[in-house]
């Protein structure tokens, strides 16, 4: 019998108990000084809110009887309130004891939505921000498709749930999260338990079962055993049922999950009482009780002392069962659920709610009342959970020492009741807030305590992610050994899982992290252990890709044998096993890297090898691609001619086979060569004969690209109308094959050329077009790009007010984007715009702003810029020294970052303000940066006019013989680069010095 049977069954005499309860006065038998009668009437409210709710969902019915046993019992009438409670016990019996994913445990006060306008309100709230996720590249769409599963379950409509459900069950299956797939399993299986069709639930909680047994993840197996379980005892098969309950149990006990040994004790005592076998249901509800008194759950010790009642009326033994029942009611009925169950359940779907608001400090609320009151009431493990949940607030709390505070609470209980599960959980999070905090140490201590309960408990789901982060730790301490050590635990559990490919990804990680610490041939032992693990499993060309990349990685350093020998064991791969085609291919990819090297013979010696193989098989288009390497390599080492000539035998082959896409690239290849001799008419012509093949061959992108480089030679020649005409082409074909991306970038090109010809207007609809595609495709770093673009155009123009209007709007979408940099950099030019404008006050704001948004961010480049656009300001506002104080920051920033172009462009400008403030000595340092700064930059013209000021400096300060030796040297440049000025400067410089030196 399941659920509406029952209630059929029944209904008439809840029909009778609703209208006693609805007929009769509150008051009667009362003091009419006590509150009871304000409890009486809350308990008629929540009769009939939940009787409403049972029109959507008949499970609501169960918390009808709750109500109406503490109703009566309030009231006085104990005969109908253990009448009652003796249905509720009824319906325990015939439901099981559920785990936290149902909704159908009488026992579990606080868990469910009890309002209709609640359930409304949430479908309503998850079904807008579902929609608005889909529109935003389904970012977090899982969680909602869950969460409107999970509600239409509670509302009653199983086959909605169903549906929303399925479609989270495609996503997680196309990405192989298996703990995910496994959980939506598990919530399609009780969607279809709602509709009593136990067949399709029992195979989906088995799929699930599998899945979970699969990768190890113990918890969430365990559930899965008792609903498959509890399905076969709704079905009648009991050995099943206390098969998969055992199997439950003993996974519990070896594991020391203990959060779920008394469901499944309970479970199996029932089983056990229906087939007869009374003394090991005995057995199950007594130890069921022990645990349930030692976590202080006092609902669970009174359903399980009636359960032993049962057992005893059974025997014939009428007494006991008697004492068991009335201790069993006198407990439900005495606990403070009576009192406060009901506003607690309300409080409990409230927290759902505020959560999907975002509504976040109404939550921790909650959850800081509930905790008050299970400790009040001695119920441990409803504690410990509500001290984890707010052990993960410190996002809304922006506490991380309260959370750790929660956390470690929760540890102390969970590790008292022996909940290792728990308890694991706990001190990862500990670590995690400590690791936020930047303290490396006690996050290692927390998580590898973890990482051990993991270990003794077999709990091997996502150890492996677990190691992996302990790992990352010890690398950012620069502990490289203990880095190492856990990544390789973390394969090591890849590979007993026969993840032999993300064990190889494992070993690869290690080889990427330990290059960037410049630990180059340790890093590469484990690259060779990753090719060795694709080898085993028979991943041929992943073994092959590691190959060559090891290959590479001798080559930068310098190892050019290891580098060779590398390639050909890979090239060998496939020669041993006589596959000729992917031989070829592979000669021709190393060809190419070694190209790209510059070791054009040996390129040559296999191209050859690959276009000979490729003849033999009669393969025209792989010896033509082959054939492509030997060409590029004669016009990479000045042997143009020869392959230029290859170059076009190529095409004829590509023409002869009709091969329009490879013809094309062959033209642009031709095309790059010319550009780069700067023989700008073959380059245009085979540029533009490459779009035309592109065109015809259906690739629109490579077209456009291709007429972009025309537009980018006439840009470089001088031909600015006929760059417009090609980009204009590469924005038109970009727009038909809906490449928004390239469009807006084309766009860039365009405007940009016409700012060239001072057309800003149209600059200015260029960039209007790409702001409005931005927009549409979701790019607010574009728009903010081309809005200030647009407010470019104006400055330029000098028409201040509008350029102040576009950097202010790209300011405000920055904020609105959060989007720091950009913020920043709209003030720095709001601050030179109104400086312009000599609106002094408002440009010192603007930039005070801006160097403070950037300092939030480590962007020290643009840091260094602002500080360099405030020490012009004050420069140039005759507050000589403060702008100085700004301009020695930026260079400060520019030099730790490396940046000698710009350093030497700020420090230019402090020598120049020191030498007319007549302050030499800091002058000369200045110059003498920036001669040492500008050393091999190729600007001759610049090096002579600072070495003419350092010879001045040192004339000043009396240092004759270092000013005639910078001057020399300016008068010697500046005559071989025929720069007249600075010769004449040069000349009455070194005239001056032999004047003064002849006084001495």
């Amino acid at each position: 019998m399941y659920l509406k049977e029952f209630f059929s069954k029944n209904n008439k005499e809840l029909t009778l108990w609703l209208e006693d309860i609805n007929n009769k006065s509150e008051n009667t038998d009362n003091d009419q000084n006590l509150p009871k009668d304000i409890l009486l009437e809350e308990h008629k409210e929540n009769i009939a809110k939940y009787l409403s709710l049972s029109e959507l969902n008949h499970k609501y019915l169960i918390l009808v009887y709750c109500e109406i046993v503490l109703y009566m019992n309030r009231k006085g009438d104990y005969e109908k309130s253990r009448q009652c409670y003796s249905r509720l016990l009824e319906l325990h019996r015939i439901i099981g004891y559920r785990n936290d994913d149902d909704d159908t445990d009488i026992f579990r006060n606080g868990l469910y939505l009890c309002d209709k306008k609640d359930i409304d309100s949430l479908i309503s709230i998850l079904s807008n921000s579902l929609e608005t996720k889909r529109n935003n590249d389904g970012l977090d769409l899982l969680g909602y498709l869950h969460s409107l599963g999970s509600i239409h379950s509670d509302a009653g409509l199983p086959d909605e749930s169903i549906k929303y459900h399925c479609e989270a069950l495609e996503i997680v299956r196309k990405s192989e999260c298996k703990n995910l797939e496994a959980k939506h399993l598990s919530r399609i299986g009780l969607a279809f338990l709602s509709k009593e069709d136990m067949e399709q639930s029992l195979k989906y909680h088995l799929d699930s079962a599998s899945i979970l047994n699969d990768i190890q993840h113990n918890s969430l197996l365990i559930s899965e055993l008792m609903n498959a379980a509890l399905i076969y005892r709704a079905k009648g098969e009991l050995k099943n049922a206390a098969k998969y309950f055992e199997d439950g149990l003993r996974t519990c006990k070896n594991f020391g999950n203990h959060q779920l040994l008394t469901n499944i004790l309970g479970n199996l005592g029932l089983t056990y009482y229906d087939m007869g076998e009374l003394d090991m249901s005995y057995n199950c509800f007594w130890e069921a009780l022990q645990e349930h008194r030692r976590i202080g759950y006092k609902t669970g010790e009174a359903v399980d002392l009636a359960n032993l009642g049962m057992i005893f009326k059974a025997k014939g033994l009428d007494e006991l069962y008697n004492m068991y029942q009335k201790q069993s009611y006198e407990i439900y009925c005495s606990t403070r659920y009576k009192d406060n169950g009901i506003a607690l359940s309300y409080n409990y779907s409230k927290i759902f709610i505020y959560d999907k608001k975002g509504e976040f400090e109404h939550s921790i609320r909650l959850y800081q009342q509930f905790l008050a009151f299970y400790r009040d009431i001695g119920c441990k493990q409803l504690e410990a959970n509500t001290l984890t949940e707010l052990g993960l607030s410190d996002d809304y709390i922006n506490d991380i020492d309260k959370s750790i505070d929660y956390a470690m609470q929760g540890q102390k209980i969970f590790n008292e009741l022996g909940y290792l599960d728990d308890e694991s959980h706990c001190l990862w999070r500990i670590g995690y807030l400590y690791y936020c905090k930047g303290n490396f140490d006690n996050a290692l201590e927390y998580l590898s305590s973890s990482v051990e309960i993991d270990k003794k408990t077999q709990e091997y789901f996502c150890l492996e992610n677990k190691l992996i982060r302990i790992g990352e730790l010890y690398y950012q301490k620069g502990d490289l050994q203990q880095f190492v050590n856990y990544y390789i635990q973390a394969a090591d559990i890849y590979k007993n899982a026969d993840k032999r490919h993300e064990e190889a990804q494992q070993y690869e990680e290690i080889f990427a992290l330990l290059r960037k610490k410049e630990e180059f041939f340790e890093a590469i032992k484990f690259y060779r252990k990753a090719v060795e693990v694709y080898e085993e499993i028979g991943d041929m060309e992943k073994a092959i890709e590691g190959l060559l990349n090891i290959g590479d990685e001798y080559y930068n350093l310098k190892d050019y044998d290891q580098m060779l020998l590398n390639y050909k064991v890979a090239i060998d791969f496939y020669n041993d096993i006589g596959d000729k085609s992917k031989e070829a291919d592979l000669l021709i990819e190393v060809s190419a890297r070694l190209l790209d090297k510059n070791y054009f013979e040996q390129a040559i010696f296999f191209a050859q090898k690959a276009a000979d193989i490729s003849r033999d098989t009669n393969d025209k288009l792989n010896e033509a691609c082959a054939l492509s390497a030997i060409a590029a390599a004669y016009c990479l080492n000045d042997n143009s001619v020869e392959g230029i000539n290859l170059y076009k035998h190529i095409i004829d082959i590509f023409v002869e086979e009709g091969s329009k896409n490879d013809e094309a690239n062959v033209n642009e290849c031709m095309g790059n060569f010319y550009n780069s001799k700067e023989d700008f008419d073959n380059a245009v012509f085979r540029y533009l004969r490459a779009a035309v093949l592109h065109m015809e061959a259906d690739k629109g992108e490579k077209a456009a690209e291709n007429y972009r480089k025309v537009g980018s030679i006439y840009v470089n020649t001088g031909d600015l109308d006929s760059a417009i005409i090609y980009y204009k082409k590469a924005v038109e074909i970009s727009k038909n094959i809906g490449d928004t991306e390239r469009e807006m970038d084309y766009l860039d090109y365009l405007g940009a050329c016409h700012e060239r010809k001072n057309d800003f207007s149209s600059a200015r609809n260029a960039y209007f077009t790409a702001v409005s595609i931005s927009k549409e495709t979701g790019k607010p770093d574009k728009e903010i790009r081309y809005l200030k673009f647009v407010g470019k155009t104006h400055f330029k123009e000098n028409d201040y007010v509008s350029a102040a209007r576009f950097y202010l709007k790209a300011f405000r979408a920055s904020q609105k984007s959060g989007l720091v940099v950009d913020e920043a950099i709209c003030l720095k030019n709001l601050g030179i715009i109104y400086s312009e404008l000599k609106n002094y006050m408002i440009a010192e704001k603007y930039y005070m702003e801006a160097l403070s948004k950037i300092r939030e961010t480590s962007s020290k480049n643009v840091e260094a810029n602002i500080l360099y656009q405030i020490g012009s300001f004050f420069l140039s506002r005759s507050n000589t020294f403060l702008g100085l104080e700004y301009m020695n920051q930026a260079a400060g920033i520019y030099r730790s970052t490396g940046n000698k172009k710009l350093e030497a462009e700020v420090v230019n400008c402090t020598g120049r303000t020191y030498f007319y403030l007549r302050i030499f000595d800091k002058a000369l340092e200045s110059y003498l940066r920036v001669l040492e700064l500008n050393g091999g930059t190729g600007d001759i013209n610049e090096e002579v006019r600072i070495l003419n000021m350092i010879g001045k400096c040192y004339y000043i300060n009396g240092n004759l013989d270092n000013a005639q030796k910078y001057c020399s040297e300016a008068l010697k440049k500046s005559v071989d680069i025929e720069n007249e000025s600075e010769r004449v400067i040069a000349l009455r410089s070194l005239e001056d010095i032999f004047i003064k030196k002849r006084r001495k």
